[in-house]
């Protein structure tokens, strides 16, 4: 996979790195038919346009810091909320968890820019899959991604509150039928088209998705 620069522009970053976890590896074995037992605890971390990186010496310098910081946080040297932007990990599991989509936290999904502002380490959606969500309204324990890697960051007290106050933000706009609606037109707008290519495309995502009773349960099992 590949990132560009509009992805930066359009989010008003400064240029800088994008990290993952090397995947290669994993892909060579299934592809040879053999297990790979690796994980983020032992994948290099890698940056996107890695030629790039290593001719810039502003880039490399950024490619440095955030391996250090994502090695840090891994070998539990630095705490998560000195690691990564409390506010925008707090978002991302939270709109994860409200989704039900664990598929975004495997270690081989996960992205992050780092911020040479901030010093931290932001997390970009990646490979989400939403049709996972599951239709029950109980919230099995699995439903709500724990690796331990994941578990780690969800579980640091700044993060935590960060990830509950976003939950009650949706909460309450979501008590807002204008606001949810306008979700649901735009869901349904581009179902029609996509359907036209994607015959067995499951149905519209907010229509079929009790997205106001999972936001009070995972609420009420957070606080």
């Amino acid at each position: 996979d590949q990132v560009s620069k509009e992805l930066l522009e359009n989010s008003n970053r400064k240029e800088s790195v994008i990290i993952k976890f090397d995947e290669a590896d994993l892909w060579q074995s299934r592809s040879d038919n053999k297990v790979y037992a690796a994980d983020e605890y032992r994948a290099t971390i890698i940056p996107f346009e890695i030629n790039k990186v290593k001719n810039n010496s502003n880039l490399y310098g950024d490619y440095l810091i955030a391996i250090g910081l994502m090695r840090g946080v891994l070998k539990g040297e630095l705490k998560a909320h000195d690691v990564f932007d409390v506010k925008l990990m707090g978002d991302f599991l939270a709109i994860h968890d409200l989704w039900g989509d664990s598929h975004g936290f495997i270690w081989h999904n996960l992205r992050f820019y780092y911020n040479p502002i901030s010093a931290k380490l932001e997390p970009i959606g990646f490979d989400q899959m939403l049709y996972h969500t599951p239709n029950e309204l109980d919230l099995p324990e699995d439903w709500i991604a724990n690796t331990k890697f994941i578990s780690k960051i969800r579980d640091n007290g700044f993060i935590k509150l960060a990830y509950i106050n976003t939950l009650k933000e949706l909460q309450n706009k979501f008590q807002e039928k204008q606001y949810l609606n306008q979700y649901i037109d735009i869901d349904v707008k581009y179902e029609k088209v996509l359907r036209r290519e994607f015959f067995f495309k499951p149905p519209p995502l907010m229509k079929n998705n009790d997205l106001i009773q999972r936001l009070n349960l995972l609420i009420s099992k957070s606080t």
